[in-house]
């Protein structure tokens, strides 16, 4: 069986880092938020800078690669 610690940052943050290189920029972004509301929640914390600097990291990627999206000439 395996066990699960739902507060493990590190876990978060390579699940998230699997969800941005695979392109599912969204569904990082929703685990970040989930986390961050179940931390506060929970235990009355933030999560780690280290957490919270991926999640921004990441918001700027998506946000790239919207740009992106619409300088595409035709």
């Amino acid at each position: 069986m395996l066990l699960v610690d739902e507060f493990d940052e590190r876990a978060i943050r390579i699940l998230m880092q699997v969800y941005a290189k695979n392109g599912e920029i969204n569904k990082a972004v929703e685990l970040y938020k989930n986390f961050q509301e179940k931390l506060s929640r929970e235990l009355g914390i933030n999560p780690e800078a280290k957490t919270k600097n991926l999640y921004e990291k990441i918001i700027l990627e998506r946000k790239d690669e919207k740009k992106k999206f619409f300088m595409v000439e035709i």
